[in-house]
């Protein structure tokens, strides 16, 4: 438990989801997952809103002009982003095929992950490796090979929510109950019958 309040804590703090998993040892689908359970919203990281997005564009070899156009923003945006916050990339001068190519490395996810896990389960592997390559934790190369570490993570997470509980867990509002007091016990039951009680 200590850990999950200090994991709501640092996601208070405004911390992202991979500066949440860095500082946890966890990796950052662990926090996607966690989050999404609590219904809280994305931590913009600190590129900004579109930062994520625009730096796998510029990954890809995009102009200026292709990125704006994309996200519906200014050339001068664009440019100044990536002066600011990513110096260390240049636009190979491809001009981008717009939401087809980033639909075709879409595609290769959803491949990646396959279709032998129930679909929500997939799903939920397959939103967390996408976010991953938006923000550039996978290459677009690698997407094949980190699949089935998505996977596992992903079952893994179902697992744990649906799994085996402690009997000695108490129950939410209920004033100490403990999951193992609801149990029914046969003996007792016998035993009101022989004193003349009515068991229902």
């Amino acid at each position: 438990m200590e850990k999950l309040a200090e994991r709501r804590a640092l996601y208070a703090q405004g911390l992202n989801d991979t500066e949440i998993a860095k500082r946890q040892g966890v990796t950052p689908s662990a926090i996607l997952y966690w989050r999404r359970r609590q219904g809280l919203p994305r931590v913009a990281d600190g590129y900004g809103t579109p930062g994520p997005m625009r730096r796998l564009l510029y990954n890809m070899g995009w102009w200026d002009s292709a990125v704006a156009r994309l996200q519906g923003s200014s050339i001068k945006t664009a440019k100044d982003w990536r002066k600011r916050y990513a110096p260390d990339l240049r636009p190979s001068g491809r001009t981008g095929q717009g939401r087809k190519e980033i639909e075709s490395w879409q595609l290769r996810v959803v491949k990646a992950i396959g279709f032998s896990l129930p679909r929500d389960i997939a799903a939920d592997a397959a939103a967390a490796l996408m976010l991953a390559v938006i923000e550039g934790e996978v290459a677009i190369d690698e997407i094949e090979r980190s699949a089935r570490a998505f996977r596992s993570a992903a079952l893994t997470e179902y697992a744990s929510a649906f799994g085996p509980r402690s009997l000695d867990v108490e129950l939410p509002n209920s004033q100490g109950l403990r999951l193992i007091d609801t149990l029914v016990d046969a003996s007792s039951s016998d035993w009101l019958k022989e004193m003349g009680a009515t068991v229902h």
